[in-house]
């Protein structure tokens, strides 16, 4: 691709961002973009580029997960329930639902690779019984978590 091109590829992208960055800034009387509400977004949305970087190795094989997002819901809720119902130690909390969340991962993983079934079918089961069990266990509440280690 020239570089021309290029430009004309991103130059459009560009000008709708600094329209959206404006239209903020001037509903919030410039709080959009203060260095506060910045911070507060950086952290508040930290973990989604770490699941996005998954899903596109996930796309760059040719395959589809539908079930991150109910993985990482399961997950928090399971972080949750350990830090605040069982008083588990941060650590052991997060270290038990990360190998959780790579246990149904993984299993995922083997009926696509081993057993030959459709990326779709697989992630899209997941994606309801992981979303399933999240609902179950939560009951339409929420766990608040007042750990400071975990925040």
């Amino acid at each position: 691709m020239t570089r021309q091109r290029r430009l004309y590829v991103i130059l459009p992208v560009l000008a709708v961002t600094l329209l959206i960055w404006t239209f903020f800034a001037i509903r919030t009387d410039g709080a959009f973009l203060s260095l506060r509400n910045l911070a507060g977004m950086a952290q508040e949305f930290s973990y989604e580029p770490v699941l996005a970087l998954g899903v596109v190795f996930v796309l760059l094989v040719g395959e589809i997960d539908l079930s991150v997002g109910y993985l990482t819901l399961l997950g928090a809720t399971i972080l949750g329930l350990l830090v605040q119902t069982h008083q588990w130690p941060a650590v052991a909390a997060i270290g038990a639902t990360l190998a959780a969340c790579a246990a149904l991962g993984l299993a995922q993983g083997i009926l696509v690779a081993y057993a030959r079934m459709p990326s779709f079918v697989v992630t899209l089961a997941g994606f309801l019984i992981f979303e399933g069990i999240a609902y179950h266990v939560l009951s339409g509440a929420t766990i608040n978590v007042f750990s400071p280690a975990i925040a």
